[in-house]
């Protein structure tokens, strides 16, 4: 980590004369959500090559704390002390607090903020969480199963939304089931009543590998920020479909497919 945080030093360094040319009093903040292992990874690393970006990754220690973003007080002081035309902060445990962001950042720059939400297929998602997480259940008993919340997940769903998901749980659940629900239950965000759909860009995975040129240009353009071809480097096609979809309970896999098929209306052609 300590070597991630030189190099990243270093790369704000190098944007810094294209971002002093090109300074604008029009800053504003970006985070980048979603659930774990739907390539918010490589779309940070994209978001990070464009010179007109100050990007925070989670193992920033500016700004986040054991991957949790610090308090708002300090994010503004970031966002205030930053060169860049957005400041982009990957927000994965924290987009349920989104009301609060929203408030803070619009009054730190007086420009909307904006999220990026990556929609990858729930059977690569599983697939990957199940190879890096094995034994993990994603904290589902926990929650749907003994009604306690500890941490960033499931936080910010209404009751109505919880009910639905305790409907799918049952004790025997197996952990790729778990993935499963942690995955509905991450994206449940997006469908909350006053989740701000309009400043959110919803981004295919799958197209974005297929192609990284077209794909991020039209990113860059929701966002503001000119095209930029280097933000295509390394970006490569070898993670889709890789290997079989995980086995899901029957229930549990409809519950996906329909999920998937609402993001995916979400998405821009």
């Amino acid at each position: 980590m300590r070597r991630a945080a030189v190099v990243q030093r270093w790369r704000e360094i190098a944007k810094l004369p294209a971002q002093l040319l090109a300074r604008t009093p029009n800053k504003a903040v970006v985070l980048l959500a979603g659930s774990q292992r739907s390539g918010t990874n490589m779309m940070m690393g994209a978001l990070d090559r464009h010179p007109l970006t100050t990007v925070f990754h989670e193992f920033d220690q500016r700004a986040f704390e054991n991957y949790c973003l610090r308090p708002e007080s300090q994010l503004v002081r970031i966002v205030r002390r930053a060169h860049g035309r957005r400041v982009i902060f990957k927000a994965l445990m924290d987009i349920q607090n989104y009301r609060t962001y929203g408030h803070v950042f619009e009054a730190a720059t007086g420009q909307p903020m904006r999220i990026v939400w990556p929609v990858r297929r729930y059977e690569d998602v599983i697939n990957s969480q199940l190879k890096r997480w094995p034994e993990s259940r994603e904290e589902v008993d926990e929650i749907l199963g003994d009604g306690v919340i500890k941490t960033w997940r499931g936080a910010g769903l209404g009751e109505s939304t919880m009910e639905r998901l305790r409907v799918l749980y049952r004790r025997d659940l197996s952990n790729a089931d778990c993935k499963g629900i942690a995955w509905l239950m991450r994206n449940e965000l997006v469908f909350n009543e006053d989740f701000p759909r309009d400043r959110c860009v919803f981004v295919s995975y799958e197209q974005l590998v297929r192609d990284p040129a077209e794909q991020l240009g039209k990113l860059c353009e929701a966002l503001s920020l000119p095209r930029d071809n280097r933000m295509t480097e390394g970006i490569h096609t070898r993670s889709i479909s890789k290997t079989s979809p995980p086995h899901l309970s029957p229930h549990v896999a409809e519950a996906c497919r329909a999920m998937q098929d609402s993001l995916m209306e979400l998405v821009a052609p």
